[in-house]
């Protein structure tokens, strides 16, 4: 029997009873992580010390899978990814290796994220979510928002998630800009592409759509934040490091900025990062739920151990 490691416990919650049935036909056991947090590498390579380990099913971004997982996991076939983003994967060792690289990319995850940015800048405009942890406590606290219908959207990232937020924002009469230094025309003739700095500059709501890696680490810093309205929300639904998270910190306690919502942080799960330990009322938190819907995780839980059964079943014993 093939065994494959999976980072997070997480996975055995959504429909595993198909997932479970996808590994007893194709004799693949799961090795599941003890732990509630993201594993290291040092933890993964010790699994693999004890056990022929052929895929790693990668849950977080925090997982560490670095070139010490693949000198040392002599075994490993594949790497299979829930979601997109292979920043914390070390593609170049990987190919070295001879490890397979997958993602659920080919499901419809950016609608489901779309719809939480869309939401964010809704919850953000209008003050929802403060207006309901006062009202818990019995305030009758009725702020002022904002109108969404109208203004102007900056995507900085336009790919699927970013041509999906554009169609949301279209649908409230919004005017839509988008930075994308890999496009040059939208696939929406309604999207206007500009630089950064116009974006940054016009923009209401800027949310951002970026993969991260070397070139947009911090894309987003003091210069950037100062070319901002004092009146614009930033919305990250991508990753935490595209933004300085000091400077971002900074800017929305001296209100340099209206508000900002995040759903990404450097560390995950994030138990002690200070943009949630602020408590600010500006600012608008959720724990990376951004593809977190019933039918979402259903179809990327049972792909993300599909892909990984498919090439591991390749190789003989």
């Amino acid at each position: 029997m093939k065994s494959i490691l999976v980072t997070s416990k997480d996975l055995k919650k959504n429909n595993w009873e198909a997932i479970e049935n996808l590994l007893v036909e194709n004799q693949v056991q799961a090795i599941f992580n003890d732990s509630s947090r993201a594993m290291t590498a040092e933890e993964i390579c010790s699994v693999c010390s004890k056990t022929k380990i052929e895929g790693i099913v990668v849950y977080s971004s925090s997982d560490e899978i670095n070139s010490e997982v693949f000198k040392n996991c002599k075994d490993l076939k594949v790497i299979s990814r829930h979601g997109v983003g292979i920043e914390n994967i070390d593609i170049t060792v990987a190919k070295k290796y001879g490890v397979e690289i997958r993602t659920t990319n080919e499901l419809c995850d950016y609608e489901t994220v779309a719809d939480l940015a869309f939401g964010l800048i809704l919850c953000l405009s209008r003050r929802i979510a403060l207006m309901d942890r006062s009202l818990k406590k019995k305030n009758w606290l009725r702020e002022v928002g904002n109108d969404v219908w109208g203004k102007k959207l900056g995507i900085v990232g336009f790919g699927r998630i970013g041509q999906a937020l554009a169609q949301r924002a279209l649908g409230f009469k919004m005017k839509v800009l988008s930075y994308d230094p890999y496009i040059d025309i939208p696939t929406e003739k309604a999207v206007k592409m500009v630089d950064i700095e116009q974006l940054l500059t016009e923009s209401d709501f800027i949310s951002l759509h970026m993969p991260l890696t070397k070139e947009t680490h911090n894309i987003i810093d003091i210069d950037q934040f100062a070319l901002m309205k004092k009146t614009a929300y930033l919305i990250n639904t991508a990753r935490a490091d595209l933004v300085n998270q000091e400077v971002l910190l900074e800017v929305l306690r001296e209100k340099r900025i209206a508000g900002a919502a995040i759903d990404v942080y450097s560390v995950e799960p994030a138990q002690k990062d200070p943009l949630i330990d602020s408590n600010l009322d500006n600012l608008i938190c959720t724990p990376h739920v951004g593809s977190y819907t019933i039918e979402n995780l259903k179809q990327m839980d049972y792909a993300v151990f599909k892909n990984a059964v498919e090439v591991i079943s390749k190789y003989k014993d």
